[in-house]
């Protein structure tokens, strides 16, 4: 089992058209290999998300706009862990997102991968 967490600074923005966005996701999660040895190691787990977001634009007319929410996500995993030695592996996993936002709920699927170093 493994606990995992993470702290994020995501931005989008076009300076020329006054739009902008950004959000700062705080993580926390826990994995559980299914078959902690050999090749192939898949897993299942969950994690929570918490988004501290903000949008503006600016407008002639109106001046700068903006607006800011705090949300909350949960998200249910599976994954496969591909050892590479023993402080090396390459991860793929796929992830259902529920985002709750004020009145209504959003749910997307994603899909990773990467390398993950073992300290």
């Amino acid at each position: 089992m493994a606990f995992t967490g993470s702290l994020g600074y995501i931005s989008f923005g076009e300076k020329f058209s006054g739009l902008s966005f950004y959000t700062i996701p705080i993580n926390a999660g826990i994995q559980y290999r299914i078959t902690p040895t050999g090749n192939f190691q898949p897993y299942i787990g969950a994690e929570t998300l918490v988004f501290m977001s903000t949008a503006s634009v600016e407008s002639g007319f109106f001046g700068k706009v903006s607006s800011s929410s705090t949300d909350f996500s949960f998200t249910p995993l599976v994954g496969a862990a591909f050892p590479i030695n023993n402080n090396l592996e390459i991860r793929a996993n796929l992830k259902y997102h529920i985002l709750f936002t004020s009145g209504s709920s959003t749910t997307f699927l994603g899909i990773g991968g990467g390398v993950h170093f073992k300290i």
